[in-house]
């Protein structure tokens, strides 16, 4: 007998090419993607953390413009009159303005303001009103005539002008003139009072309860020049400093300043600090980060040897949300990685072997062949559309910046085309006859939209023609600074006036000094001069004649800020829709095209006062806007342009639907070559694995349906084969006994076994005369019902049929751990089969059919068990011996006249047993039995 052959299973890291396909699955499936999702984080952490410092220095850029507001004296006074005034208002109530209340109000303005300060206070005529309990009011009729040249020119008396025009004289010098004054009424107005550096402010007021055209006024003049040095930075460096933020000052002078780091011990900026930051600043870096902080450093507009320092706090970790779960995003993907190779590592070990079904497994090499080039598509399509948004933001900041690029030109593109329309009148001489000053204000009439304040024109051999309009130049009337310019060009230019003026002043004598006076006219151009602090365009014509002598000579003179506005306004016309843009001029001539939003006048606010470019984004009516602010170049104004900032539109959109597209595409593409490869591939087998679990659970009408004449069709086939042999041995199981079936594997090993059993034999009585009254068809009726009575009732208490013997039953109850005694068992399944035939018989005699009587005899003891017959032909599983033949006779005693029905052996009852009554018999001997027996009737104890 050739030895058995073992063998043992191979571990998949054992076999040749193993590690290498774990190692090239981990490399491809595992490592790549992993690495190209980690490159795709860095560059949205890269991203997100530009945008969180753009928003930290937009932060920053906007507390240096709040403390450059604050640092401004005429903003803080402006600030603290409009509060008096809120005031005022509040205790006037519409009540007239009183000297009493005067006197009330005088005191409260002296709680905000120095107490040196001047306050003068006018009625609605313009008269000044002396306040009750305090000093008179100084110079009383010249602050009376010059608040009303300020605010009711039009009915000034000679008089009053006269006297206004002299007080500002002796008290603000000859470079002060009533225009620069009208601004006071504005905005704070700095001056030299009596020689002294003070600002001039004031507001009008309406009182009383006469209607609109009552308004009061208030004049004040501070002495801010005998402010404590640097009280303005402490008051701002205590204003605007909290956990958040910071301010201060260094003087580079000094090598000092002023932060809370001076305040305080344990404050940041301190002088030390500053000084470093002073440093980074003349080596041109103007932001610098420490300690958490985004610091923004420069040079005062106002007083360049001052270094203004604002410090934030860096985005809270609160705020950064998006970092922290880019973070765990990224030790996710890591720790991925990390589990995936240990758990490769275990599988190529043989530690691990999981059970994964083979459609499992091969979705999942589908997924890996067609999901990383799908990933790589993703990442991809990601970066591009990250790119697109940065580009759609720079696209949409150069098309703001653009805009304000275009407004500045607008203003240049305006002057030429002034001087070629001033050139074309030159051409036609279209003042050559003019006579009077109505007639030269007429020819120029079209340019007063423009700006235009003065005209002058001086023939040689001709008295000087000039516009009516009384500006001031230098503290002169401007008819009489006009001839003294005139004076002097015409004098260099050797013209003959026979009435020229000879006019004297100091200051203009000092201005032009030492320059030839032809150079500093403009001759047939636009050219910007300034005259005492206000800018204008001044325009001169020299002509002569054919010998070179002197002919004609024009002089205009624009207001700068009008000018501009002029251009600005018809700029703004030709904007596309859509597109917001306002401007804000430093003087009340230019132009104030005001934002109702207030991010938008905030952002006027800081630009006003920082001449870098600021970027911000804004919502409003559901939309989303970006907004870039800065100073246009050069002209007094600053503008604010405004565009809709789509993130997710334009090419970003355009980008994101093709991405869409194809991605969708290429899902759909995969998925159907998975679907299609699963069908050529898998399905056959799937096919073989479901017809084998039918088969499993019986049904042996399953077929394999094979899809092509190849290997896998070849298998269905066998299949197929195999079934068929099933079907036509299913079909003898019924005749078989079915612990035979149970026990066919042991038959070759063991054939026969001694056992202790109790054998129970249950037989039809009188079956053979019942027979012959009943048809043959009823007759095997009833046969049948009886057996599988017999069946049922020995299977319900564990006991098995060994034979079927025409109308009786053989049944073989064993020892079966966890249940009753075999014997017991035996006698419980005789009770209930005689209970069963009772009911059976009692129901068949109330419907008139005959009777149906049983015996069974049973029996306890040893037998022998094994397989009776041939191995080539037939073999019966059965029990043999002097118990079973003791039984087969008990049985054909049991039912008879005068016996029970049940009849059973005394070795049944070696054991008491509950609610079972014992029925002694006379029975003493059975046939081809040797030797005494005892038998008992058996009945259940409550019947």
């Amino acid at each position: 007998m050739p030895p058995a052959i073992t063998s043992t299973p191979t571990a998949p890291g054992t076999r040749g090419g193993g590690w290498l396909w774990l190692a090239l699955f981990f490399l491809i499936g595992v490592l790549l993607p992993a690495w190209l999702i980690d490159q795709l984080i860095d560059q949205f952490e890269a991203e997100q953390h530009r945008i969180l410092e753009l928003g930290d220095k937009t932060r920053a850029r906007t507390l240096m413009g709040r403390l450059d507001r604050h640092l401004d004296r005429a903003s803080l006074i402006s600030e603290g009159l409009e509060t008096f005034r809120r005031r005022l208002l509040r205790k006037l109530a519409g009540r007239p303005l009183t000297s009493e209340r005067v006197g009330l109000l005088t005191r409260d303005f002296f709680r905000t303001f120095p107490a040196s300060t001047r306050v003068y206070w006018f009625d609605h005529d313009g008269k000044v009103i002396q306040p009750a309990g305090l000093p008179p009011v100084p110079e009383r009729t010249a602050w009376q005539a010059l608040f009303r040249s300020l605010t009711d020119p039009d009915r000034l008396t000679s008089m009053e002008d006269r006297l206004a025009q002299n007080m500002v004289r002796a008290t603000m010098g000859e470079m002060v003139d009533l225009p620069y004054l009208r601004e006071a009424l504005h905005r704070p107005t700095p001056l030299l009072f009596k020689g002294e550096e003070s600002m001039m402010a004031g507001f009008r007021f309406a009182v009383g309860s006469q209607g609109k055209g009552r308004r009061a006024g208030l004049l004040v003049v501070l002495p801010v020049g005998r402010a404590s040095f640097g009280w303005e930075l402490k008051r701002a460096v205590k204003r605007l400093t909290t956990t958040d933020e910071r301010v201060g000052g260094y003087w580079q002078s000094l090598q000092s300043g002023y932060g809370d780091g001076v305040a305080e011990a344990a404050g940041l900026l301190n002088p030390s600090l500053m000084h470093g930051l002073f440093q980074q600043l003349e080596n041109g870096q103007g932001f610098c980060y420490h300690g958490g902080f985004t610091f923004l450093a420069r040079f005062w507009s106002q007083d360049p040897d001052m270094v203004l320092v604002a410090a934030v706090r860096q985005t809270s970790g609160t705020s950064r949300v998006a970092e922290r779960i880019l973070v765990l995003v990224r030790w996710a993907n890591r720790g991925g990685v990390v589990v995936v190779a240990g758990l490769l590592a275990a599988m190529g070990l043989g530690f691990l072997a999981p059970e994964v079904r083979l459609a499992t497994r091969f979705r999942l090499g589908t997924a890996i062949l067609t999901g990383f080039p799908l990933l790589v598509l993703t990442i991809w399509g990601l970066d591009f559309l990250m790119k697109s948004s940065q580009h759609h933001e720079r696209e949409t900041e150069q098309r703001l910046e653009g805009l304000l690029l275009s407004a500045e030109q607008a203003v240049a593109s305006g002057i030429p085309q002034a001087e070629e329309r001033l050139r074309k009148m030159e051409r036609r001489r279209e003042w050559a006859d003019v006579q009077n000053p109505a007639d030269l204000i007429a020819r120029f009439r079209r340019f007063e939209a423009m700006g235009l304040l003065e005209q002058t024109i001086a023939r040689n051999g001709k008295p000087i023609l000039y516009s009516a309009q009384q500006t001031r130049i230098g503290g002169m009337s401007g008819d009489v600074a006009v001839k003294y310019l005139l004076g002097k060009v015409l004098e260099a230019a050797k013209f003959e006036i026979p009435d020229l003026e000879k006019i004297s002043s100091p200051a203009l004598d000092a201005l032009i000094q030492g320059q030839d006076v032809l150079d500093l006219l403009p001759n047939g151009r636009l050219r910007v001069n300034q005259f005492g602090g206000e800018a204008r365009f001044m325009y001169s014509l020299l002509s002569r004649t054919a010998t070179g002598a002197p002919d004609t000579l024009l002089m205009l003179s624009f207001n700068f800020q009008r000018f501009c506005a002029y251009f600005f306004r018809a700029w703004v016309k030709r904007l596309p829709r859509g597109t917001g843009f306002f401007l804000r001029s430093s003087s009340l001539a230019g132009i104030r095209r005001e934002p109702r939003h207030r991010r938008l006048r905030e952002l006027l606010d800081l630009v006003e006062n920082n001449p870098e470019p600021v970027t911000m984004s804004l919502t409003g009516r559901g939309r989303t806007y970006l907004a870039r602010g800065r100073p246009l170049a050069g002209l007094g104004t600053v503008g604010v342009a405004v565009l809709p900032f789509d993130e997710f539109g334009g090419a970003y959109a355009h980008s994101l639907r093709l991405l869409a597209l194809f991605g969708g595409m290429a899902l759909l593409l995969a998925l159907f070559l998975a679907e299609l490869l699963e069908f050529l591939l898998l399905a056959p087998v799937l096919g073989l694995s479901r017809a084998m679990g039918e088969l499993e659970r019986g049904n042996y009408d399953v077929v394999a349906r094979g899809v092509a004449p190849d290997e896998l069709g070849t298998l269905a086939e066998g299949f197929n084969r195999l079934v068929e042999g099933l079907r036509q041995k299913s079909r003898m199981l019924p005749f078989l006994n079915r612990d035979l079936v149970a026990q066919a594997h042991a038959a070759p090993a063991r054939r026969t076994e001694r056992r202790q059993v109790a054998v129970t034999f249950s037989g039809l009585r009188a079956f053979c005369q019942l027979e012959e009254r009943v048809s043959p068809e009823e007759a095997m009726s009833l046969r049948n019902e009886f057996l599988s009575r017999c069946e049922v009732s020995a299977r319900a208490w564990g006991g098995s049929i060994d034979k079927f013997l025409g109308d009786a039953a053989m049944a073989v109850f064993s020892e079966v751990p966890g249940k009753a005694p075999p014997e017991e068992r035996a006698v419980r399944a005789a009770l209930a089969l005689d209970s069963q035939m009772r009911s059976w018989t009692a129901r068949r005699e109330a419907e008139g059919r005959p009777a149906v009587r049983h015996g069974t005899g049973i029996a306890f003891g040893p037998v022998i068990a094994g397989h009776i017959g041939s191995l080539r032909k037939r073999l019966d599983a059965t029990v043999i011996g002097d118990t079973v033949n003791l039984a087969a006779r008990l049985e054909k005693e049991a039912g008879r006249p005068g016996q029970a029905s049940i009849l059973a052996a005394a070795t049944v009852f070696h054991r008491p047993l509950a609610r079972v009554r014992l029925v002694p018999t006379a029975i003493t001997s059975v046939r081809g039995r040797a030797g005494a027996v005892t038998v008992f009737g058996v009945e259940a104890a409550d019947v």
